[in-house]
């Protein structure tokens, strides 16, 4: 349920409701339900417009332990009072307004200028997967890391959907076309609920990173052993195998006993300014 002193129009309220049901639930807690405190929808909805057309976005960055020098890219808007929106607040309203191709060029353009500031790191980031299956989107990307004269290889794709996409071919032709160029993907959050068991059935993809509840439920033995399994899977396919949300010493020791590739927590790096971001590469 929604509370209506954060708008008086019906509408927005339904829309506030269908993007609860449709935001990440973790383990079954409940979604926070606004309150007065809260942001109005309107005035949330003013903000993301402001920060879109101003491309005023806020970048930040988590290193990884890997076997190479790769750092995850997470953005935050800024609104035109100085306040910060977070991704979980503003995707579902970029999605209803049809902002998404545009907000992923404004991003994708903000982490290649990134890329040609620091050499020899590569960049995870999240693109939509309903603008990456545009077809006139994968000639601008094309364009994009081209006209900055960067290596492709550095860019790592982070795919993440709740539903199965009708046509999977098509899908799978498009992506390959990104890796042709030696752009890798990763298919984000394996073995929760949503599409990724079926999309690792039948797309191509270079990495899968597995759900946040493997290290948050790791001394759990169906846990342990499932997540087994999928590094075992990883290692006959030849793809790699990446954990995030690792958080102390004890989970880091035990992910790499089972030789997973990515390690990805803050027992690794906090996440960091840009400022800070070749500090916490070093």
């Amino acid at each position: 349920i929604v509370d209506k002193s954060l708008s008086s129009d019906v509408n927005s309220l339904i829309e506030r409701l269908f993007e609860l049901k449709d935001s990440e639930m973790e383990d079954g807690e409940n979604i926070k339900t606004p309150t007065e405190d809260d942001i109005s929808i309107f005035e949330l909805e003013e903000n993301i417009r402001y920060a879109i057309a101003n491309r005023d976005f806020s970048l930040m960055y988590q290193p990884i332990q890997a076997d190479e020098r790769i750092a995850q890219v997470s953005v935050k808007l800024k609104g035109k009072d100085g306040s910060i929106i977070h991704q979980k607040a503003f995707m579902p309203v970029i999605k209803r307004l049809g902002f998404e191709r545009e907000f992923d060029e404004i991003f994708l353009e903000k982490v290649l200028l990134v890329c040609k500031k620091i050499d020899h790191v590569s960049f995870a980031f999240n693109i939509s997967p309903n603008v990456l299956r545009n077809r006139r989107f994968v000639e601008r990307f094309k364009q994009m890391v081209e006209k900055e004269s960067l290596d492709f290889s550095r860019l790592v794709i982070i795919l993440s959907e709740n539903e199965v996409y009708s046509n999977m071919k098509r899908y799978n032709d498009l992506l390959q076309e990104y890796r042709a160029l030696n752009v890798r993907f990763v298919l984000d959050n394996v073995g929760s609920i949503n599409a990724s068991i079926e999309y690792l059935k039948r797309l191509e993809v270079d990495i899968i990173r597995f759900d946040k509840s493997f290290a948050k439920h790791s001394d759990e033995a169906s846990y342990r052993a499932i997540l087994h399994s999928y590094v075992n899977l990883c290692n006959e396919m030849k793809i790699k195998s990446w954990i995030k949300m690792v958080d102390s010493k004890v989970l880091q020791d035990r992910f790499e006993q089972m030789q997973i590739d990515y390690i990805q927590g803050n027992i690794i790096s906090k996440i960091v300014t840009y400022d800070k971001l070749e500090e916490a590469m070093a």
